[in-house]
């Protein structure tokens, strides 16, 4: 069997970004390893290296060896950001969400879920607390939440109930649970998705770059232009 190298690199979004094609690529015939260094900063945490990688069985393991490509943004040939990636692995692109292979448990209570942290994007702190204000006047009647987790970065905290997320795995539980998500342009909207695939309301808050790339979309999800205020009705 032909073997396959995936580089991978950045935070969780970036991960997840290539998460569909180690089960394409072995459906084609190749064997899949993953050239990982979290102490070359390619990744940012082990847990998204165990949730990304580790626990997707179509990873056969991990190598130094050089991959077939290396990062960085694939030409937009989809409108796409999900079949890009696939067609740079001359791939046949058929997917517009990212994949994981936890099982998340339900946790009850929790309605609409807020997470508005951020890694590498420009966001205006008072811009997105102004936004969500418009979400939790909305959604006024149901259990809002926030999500609080030591991996966050930079973070609007608004003045509802927050559920603590000390692992990748909580954060999980937690989008999997809620009815609607609220997030930025981030690992947790990348999440979401790949949890629920647009099969829930999902807003996402984008960064004042955003519109200089409109394929960095994925479908069934309300994106949020940062210079106007949304209200989801």
């Amino acid at each position: 069997m032909k073997e396959i190298i995936i580089e991978t690199c950045g935070g969780l979004g970036d991960n997840l970004q290539k998460s569909t094609i180690p089960r394409m690529l072995t459906e084609n015939g190749y064997s899949v390893y993953v050239n990982y260094s979290h102490n070359n900063g390619w990744i940012h945490t082990e847990a998204i290296k165990r949730i990304v990688w580790e626990m997707n069985p179509y990873v056969r393991g991990f190598t130094d060896r050089e991959p077939f490509v290396r990062a960085g943004g694939p030409p937009n040939v989809n409108d796409d950001f999900i079949k890009n990636w696939e067609s740079y692995y001359d791939l046949e692109p058929k997917n517009s969400y990212p994949e994981i292979y936890y099982k998340p448990n339900k946790v009850e209570g929790i309605n609409v879920i807020f997470d508005l942290s951020w890694l590498s994007c420009s966001y205006t702190s008072e811009t997105v607390r102004l936004m969500a204000q418009s979400f939790l006047e909305e959604y006024k009647n149901l259990n809002c939440k926030q999500i609080s987790s030591i991996y966050q970065y930079n973070n609007v905290e608004l003045d509802i109930e927050k559920v603590q997320c000390d692992s990748i795995y909580d954060m999980a539980d937690v989008l999997y649970s809620a009815g609607i998500i609220i997030t930025l342009s981030s690992g947790p909207h990348m999440l979401a998705a790949a949890i629920h695939k647009g099969t829930i309301p999902q807003y996402c808050i984008l960064p004042d770059w955003f519109p200089d790339f409109p394929h960095y979309i994925l479908p069934n999800i309300k994106y949020i232009h940062p210079d106007k205020i949304y209200t989801p009705r």
